[in-house]
């Protein structure tokens, strides 16, 4: 009965995710309506320190977490944080992300939690973190999705004609800064150093900040913090994470993990610089192998891992 309960609010849940979820929020507002206290720590982790890994690796473990950008907007992110907390399941481990600065009514959000509870600080040296971003791979806007892999039989044997992965190199690019835009460049731009400084709390200017964020957001957080426990991005490196995890199980109380392959995975690596791809594979001829057309998407890949509201 619990299933179908399920099934048939699921597509009312999502209805009311994509359309009336302002809406709520704003009902919220006016009656000045806190956060429910169910959140059992925070993280505070900018980008560039590892935090995207650390939050796979906390889902491995059966946490309840939030993923979220700034450009969502207040009533998206509040909606967000409204329904980790709300619908969290009875002895289920959950936690509060922040990741960024100057996002739309900051200030508003925290007065919502409604707590003081430990925090975990994700923290690195700041010129590795420079260095990631300048290092960073994307996928150009100026290729082409569609890649092609054939195999054919060739004097009774099976060859690779055309492998889709011997593309990669054409679909990745880095980013650069000329005349005050982000730009593409096919090889790491120290250029790039003056956007990337442009979104430290360094600058001091209203504009929405993305990295080197370890005392500015814990100074926005801070009357909502009851512990800090830091976490150096070495302690997340594939030799660390495990005995990582399994400490803050202990602390936390959460599942702790029983397999050390999981978090000796590189994750995000240049195969990220495919996708979204297209893969037709076909065997062809009288011998005909196999045919088939995958669709790979960023969606795909991370629908498991996004689940923070059943």
């Amino acid at each position: 009965m619990k299933k179908i309960l399920k099934f048939i609010a699921r597509p009312i849940k999502l209805y009311i995710d994509n359309h009336l979820y302002k809406i709520i929020i704003k009902i919220i507002d006016i009656l000045h309506i806190k956060f429910p206290k169910k959140a059992d720590f925070i993280i505070i982790g900018s980008h560039g320190l590892g935090r995207n890994a650390f939050l796979l690796f906390l889902q491995y473990c059966n946490v309840r977490v939030n993923w979220y950008y700034a450009f969502e907007g207040y009533y998206k992110r509040c909606y967000m944080y409204l329904s980790l907390l709300l619908f969290k399941p009875k002895n289920r481990i959950c936690a509060m992300t922040f990741a960024e600065l100057n996002v739309e009514k900051e200030n508003k959000i925290v007065e919502k939690i409604n707590q003081k509870i430990p925090t975990i600080v994700l923290t690195r040296d700041p010129i590795s973190i420079l260095k990631t971003h300048i290092n960073l791979r994307g996928i150009s806007k100026h290729c082409d999705t569609a890649i092609q892999t054939t195999i054919t039989k060739q004097n009774n044997s099976y060859i690779i004609i055309k492998n889709a992965l011997d593309s990669i190199h054409d679909r990745i690019c880095y980013r650069d800064y000329k005349n005050d835009k982000i730009t593409e460049s096919k090889k790491p731009s120290l250029d790039f150093l003056h956007y990337l400084i442009e979104t430290t709390s360094y600058k001091k200017d209203d504009k929405i900040k993305e990295i080197v964020l370890f005392s500015s957001l814990y100074r926005v957080l801070k009357d909502k913090i009851s512990e800090l426990i830091f976490i150096d991005m070495q302690n997340l490196s594939k030799d660390n994470a495990f005995n990582t995890m399994q400490n803050l199980a202990k602390k936390f109380n959460f599942q702790c993990p029983n397999s050390k392959d999981f978090f000796t995975h590189k994750l995000y690596g240049d195969i990220t610089a495919l996708i979204p791809l297209t893969i037709s594979i076909n065997g062809g001829g009288e011998d005909h192998i196999f045919n088939h057309t995958a669709n790979i998407s960023q969606r795909k890949m991370h629908q498991k891992c996004k689940q923070y509201i059943f």
